[in-house]
This record gives C-alpha cells, sequence and structure tokens, in this order.
C-alpha cells in the first residue's frame, strides 16, 4: 500500500511541476518508467547532466553545479557522437 501512495504521489508532484515551470517552457514532458539505482537518486540534480541514444543512458556527474553548467554549455549544440 506505501508503494502504490509513494506512485500516486510522485505522480502528482510531476503533474504540479509540469503546469507551474515545463508548461511555460517546453512543449512536453516524456517520462520513462524504469527502476533507478538509489545511487544515482541520491545524487542531486543539479550535478547530473543526462544523454541518450537509442540503446544507452549516460549520466554524467560533476564535483560542483558550475562544473556542469560549463559541461552544458561546451556541448550545446554538438552531436551526440561528439559527447559520448
Amino acid at each position: 500500500m506505501k508503494k502504490k501512495k509513494l506512485e500516486i504521489t510522485q505522480k502528482q508532484e510531476f503533474q504540479k511541476f509540469y503546469k507551474k515551470y515545463l508548461n511555460k517552457t517546453s512543449d512536453k514532458m516524456i517520462c520513462i518508467k524504469t527502476d533507478m539505482s538509489q545511487e544515482i537518486c541520491d545524487i542531486d540534480d543539479e550535478l547530473k547532466a543526462i544523454y541518450h541514444s537509442r540503446d544507452t543512458v549516460c549520466i554524467w556527474v560533476f564535483k560542483t553545479r558550475e562544473d556542469r553548467n560549463r559541461f552544458m554549455d561546451e556541448t550545446s549544440g554538438m552531436k551526440k557522437e561528439e559527447i559520448l
């Protein structure tokens, strides 16, 4: 019962976030249900950069938010093959 309540709460939080922020700045949000390791979940989102291809998801983890933002700026517009 607790897990189902948690899933509903998470879904409601995503919906609230979407209505408040993404709806103004983005056309859509795509969610893919998966079992993510707790190690990844424990990392501050502002320290992660996520890229994907058709069969792989890569998660870069940075020491600081500034490092992550620099990486995002420097790789903006690059083809995935140049980053991965």
